[in-house]
């Protein structure tokens, strides 16, 4: 009978698989029970191979379904290999309406991988310079402050997130389903600790930082145990294990730094450790002791690292002094290969160690074993450890460089370090699945991340090689007619791209102060030079402008702005005049050439002027300014007598661009935080035209004219980029979706050809747009 049923499944299948013979750039969908069940039917039958998973279907099909039966798939053929791990990293942002916007965003995935991708519909990816990683991203979760990983009972490994809302949510990371939610009487969760039984039930234990109020929950059931458990001083940080006796302790890390120990089957509080020193604990963790006791490991803010053992009322059994006074940010044990436990902590560096370091403590030694050092990272903020079934003891951890990084937590030694989110990472968890290290990461990026370190050697060494945030683009032609593209990195290094090939062609490192950091760049041409400009929010907030056909430095101008605001313009007469801040709230216009301010300041801003800017010249010769501030007002004023010509408020102001369009009229294009587009007539004062482009959030916009006379934006949010035409407001074609988020945008156009160049962290790319679409 089963032998039946699953030819059966087979039949369906293949008669399915004909049934969705596709390409990555036609136009028909298959229907909705064929792109959900195929794989399905396919596994039933023992027949899930390569067929099913080549690049032209992926895009049509269900992520969660095919995650489900990833096990059954034949994966001995390398290419089927290949496609399945550019898949892995693409699919979080699969749109099931879209699927022609998942065949350009796996084009420009497998690009990212070195791979010729298959053609597209509308979009076509010429180049990607991009780091991919090994991390897949499980889901978002805005705020994400904490994270954890559980073991359902005969359903695998689950992550429990929180963040900023009072939800802790279930994450299947078999399938990425976010399958449960527990309610909990939190504003926002950002402390998480969590204790499984030996009957399968887990419990929760969550808080929020600097709040008194600390919740038990039943994870399966989303029922509260017990709590609120009151901390009237706040609360900094949690631990919780289960004793020997079958009892749950949870300990609660005060703001005082007091340590409360809590018995769950007594409801009551069993010890107290008071501190008196000045220097307080500021994290913890269980530790079990070979004696079958549990002691708490407490990090200092000094460094000092404390063992206390709640029984009989509480009492410190051992202490380590730090020879390099830090504060403790983040503690985890485990038990070595000889049955020790060993501590491992970490937290802010000192000056001479710009990297991430980890001190091990052999627990009952008294003494330091080591301290490794990583290379990048300013301060770990989240680290765990386990012991693998080969008996190896490793640790990962996350803090403020975005890093996840791997220790051997024996001797303290890096063994690898991975790129992958694009802000603090604030929570890691680590378990073993089937002789496979698996970590689970929550970052300020709004997202939960799956590592898988059985892939960690294919891509290791590259990684900790390459880590670039890139800030801002421009692009624009040479006097020979090659294409340029600029990008200003985090580090104020400005470098030139072929807009080609994508190669890199020159590097710039001119900048000068410390923390330095892009708030713009521009690619300017007057008549016999192109000209690159980059502005740095660094002490002095330099601008600096390079000559791209003599490849050197022209001028450096330490404007002394306080805000990260920056606009320019070439006149015909050879000047590069830019729109510079001179405090707070005044704004001025200088010649970058002769490296001095000209004409009055602007201060009509009652606010703090922020983030957008923009200066054109029109046809007349005359200049207009706009710049735009905290309340969000944007002011539209004459740079030649410092008087206003317009000022707008927008109810959430997240993109802003001007432009003359190709009537001669001054422009202003803004988008909001819902994604609406509003287009004025700078001079009239009036309001041309608004619409949607259903990307929500915050927004980098682009703008250029096109041959026939359109005019189109490019707007991006978070990982996504989609075109609009200004002139018929509307969205046109569907949007890509990429490998990080967008941090700037430029436009341009030869031979009819559309380019959108981007970066991102890690990320600089080109890709062309059809645009037959604007006529639609």
């Amino acid at each position: 009978m089963d032998d039946d049923v699953a030819a059966t499944e087979r039949g369906i299948a293949e008669r399915l698989l004909g049934l969705m013979a596709v390409r990555g750039n036609q136009a028909t969908v298959p229907p909705a029970y064929i792109r959900r069940h195929i794989v399905e039917h396919a596994a039933a039958g023992g027949d899930l191979d390569g067929r099913f998973v080549t690049p032209e279907l992926l895009p049509f099909l269900d992520p969660q379904r095919l995650r489900a039966v990833l096990d059954d798939l034949d994966t001995a053929d390398p290419a089927t290999r290949e496609n399945l791990r550019i898949w892995r990293r693409a699919s979080h942002a699969w749109v099931w309406d879209d699927p022609l916007s998942n065949a350009s965003s796996l084009a420009f995935w497998m690009r990212a991988y070195g791979r010729d991708p298959l053609r597209s519909a509308f979009w076509t990816v010429r180049w990607v310079n991009a780091f991919t990683g090994i991390g897949e991203t499980v889901g978002r979760h805005p705020g994400a402050g904490c994270a954890a990983i559980v073991r359902r009972p005969s359903a695998g490994l689950v992550a429990l997130s929180g963040g900023h809302d009072p939800e802790l949510r279930l994450w299947d990371l078999r399938t990425f389903d976010p399958f449960a939610r527990v309610r909990t009487r939190h504003r926002s969760i950002s402390l998480l600790a969590t204790v499984a039984h030996p009957d399968g039930a887990v419990i929760a234990v969550t808080g929020e930082k600097f709040e008194q109020h600390v919740y038990l929950w039943d994870v399966w059931s989303g029922a509260k145990i017990w709590g609120p458990v009151v901390h009237e001083r706040g609360v900094r940080d949690l631990a919780a294990c289960r004793m020997s006796s079958g009892d749950t302790l949870v300990a609660v890390l005060g703001l005082d730094g007091t340590v409360y120990g809590w018995s769950v089957r007594q409801r009551s509080l069993i010890a107290r450790r008071l501190d008196d020193t000045g220097r307080p604990p500021t994290a913890l963790t269980a530790v079990m002791l070979p004696s079958g006791e549990v002691a708490l490991a407490l990090g200092h803010y000094d460094g000092r690292l404390t063992l206390w053992s709640p029984a009989a009322g509480g009492r410190d059994i051992d202490s380590i002094a730090s020879g390099v006074e830090r504060e403790v940010e983040a503690v985890t044990a485990v038990v070595s290969t000889a049955g020790r436990p060993v501590v491992l902590s970490g937290g802010s560096n000192p000056g001479q160690h710009p990297g991430q370091s980890v001190r091990v403590w052999h627990v009952g030694s008294g003494q330091e074993v080591d301290q490794g050092i990583g290379e990048n990272c300013a301060s770990m903020k989240s680290i765990a450890a386990i012991t693998l079934g080969d008996g190896r003891s490793i640790a990962a951890s996350g803090g403020s460089d975005t890093w996840l990084w791997i220790w051997d937590a024996g001797s303290g030694t890096v063994a690898a370090a991975f790129n992958g989110h694009e802000n603090w990472i604030t929570a890691v968890d680590l378990v073993e699945e089937a002789g496979r290290p698996v970590v689970v990461t929550a970052a300020q990026d709004d997202t939960i991340r799956l590592w898988d370190l059985a892939e960690a050697e294919i891509v290791a060494d590259q990684n900790r090689q390459h880590s670039d945030f890139f800030e801002a683009v421009a692009v624009d032609f040479l006097p020979s007619g090659d294409g340029v593209v600029v990008t200003g990195s985090r580090q104020a290094e400005l470098a030139v791209w072929s807009l080609d090939s994508g190669e890199r062609r020159a590097e710039f490192d001119d900048m000068v102060g410390p923390f330095n950091k892009p708030t713009g760049v521009a690619i300017l041409r007057t008549s016999n030079d192109t000209i690159a400009v980059m502005s740095a929010y660094d002490r002095d907030k330099t601008v600096c402008v390079w000559s791209l056909v003599e490849n050197r430095l022209l001028h450096s101008v330490a404007a002394g702005a306080s805000a990260p605001v920056f606009a320019c313009t070439a006149t015909g007469d050879g000047r590069i005049l830019a729109v510079v801040p001179t405090d707070e709230r005044t704004v001025a216009l200088w010649d970058l050439s002769g490296g001095a301010r000209i004409g009055p300041s602007y201060k009509g801003h009652s606010a703090y002027v922020f983030q957008h800017a923009a200066l054109l010249q029109l046809p007349d010769g005359s200049f207009v300014a706009a710049t735009a501030d905290m309340n969000r007002e944007v002011h539209f004023w004459n740079p030649a007598t410092a008087e206003p010509i317009d000022i707008v408020q927008f109810r959430a102001l997240s993109g802003f661009t001007a432009f003359v369009a190709p009537d001669g009229t001054a422009t202003a294009v803004a988008v909001d935080h819902d994604g609406e587009v509003v287009v004025r007539d700078i001079r009239a004062g009036r309001e041309l035209r608004r619409f949607g482009t259903g990307l929500r959030g915050t927004h980098q916009v682009a703008v250029t004219t096109v041959t026939g006379g359109g005019t189109v934006l490019a707007v991006a949010c978070d990982a996504s980029v989609r075109l609009c035409s200004l002139d018929r407001g509307h969205a046109f074609g569907h949007p890509i979706h990429v490998t990080s988020r967008v941090a700037s945008l430029a436009l341009v156009e030869r031979d009819r050809v559309l380019s959108v160049l981007m970066v991102g962290t890690d990320m600089v790319a080109r890709v062309d747009a059809e645009t037959s679409a604007l006529a639609q």
